[in-house]
């Protein structure tokens, strides 16, 4: 076993904070602020992607747990979270963990974000407006899981121009049923 999370889930040698099911919590060796977590899933997955969707809840509950515990027993103010997912974006260890650094008044960065490092891109609406359209997901959601599945996105596109087709023959009914109810009536009051 060469992952080093691994190696330390196993050996129990961890500053460890909470315990799940799944996922550990433990103080990171190596902090860049006092009290900066590690939230690692026990089990084997390289990266964020890789975690099983059903696991997600889980890791939401732990996650919101350390803070609330950091926030309340060291008096931090704020916290910043990262997740790194790959060599390039600078994951260290090929095992999914999500970072919390807990962040405190009198730091030096206070007020600037995690991904502040990042220089802005130029950019403009219409470039923005594609890239919107080109990464845009339809997900079919239920309990057990979050994930794209073509048949609904079909099934969805369908019953969208159903709708739509609905809602232009209504139209046109109420349309025509109103010219004949405005006929009858002038018939009428001539009758009359």
């Amino acid at each position: 076993m060469d992952c080093l999370f691994c190696q330390l889930i196993e050996s129990g040698k961890l500053l460890k904070i909470l315990e799940s099911p799944n996922f550990v919590a433990f103080l990171d060796i190596a902090p860049r602020t006092k009290g900066q977590t590690l939230v690692v899933s026990k089990k084997h997955f390289e990266n964020f992607e890789s975690l099983p969707p059903e696991l997600l809840g889980e890791l939401n509950l732990v996650t919101q747990a350390v803070v609330k515990n950091i926030k309340s027993k060291l008096k931090a103010k704020g916290v910043s979270m990262a997740v790194n997912s790959g060599e390039l974006a600078g994951q260290r260890i090929p095992h999914f963990a999500l970072i919390v650094y807990p962040r405190y008044e009198e730091e030096e960065t206070k007020g600037v974000p995690v991904g502040a490092f990042f220089k802005p891109i130029e950019t403009n609406e219409e470039e923005l407006t594609e890239l919107a359209k080109k990464l845009n997901i339809k997900l079919s959601v239920s309990n057990k899981t979050l994930e794209p599945k073509k048949e609904q996105i079909i099934s969805e596109k369908k019953s969208e121009q159903k709708e739509q087709l609905k809602e232009e023959l209504v139209g046109k009914l109420k349309s025509r049923n109103t010219k004949k109810k405005t006929t009858r009536k002038k018939e009428y009051v001539e009758f009359v």
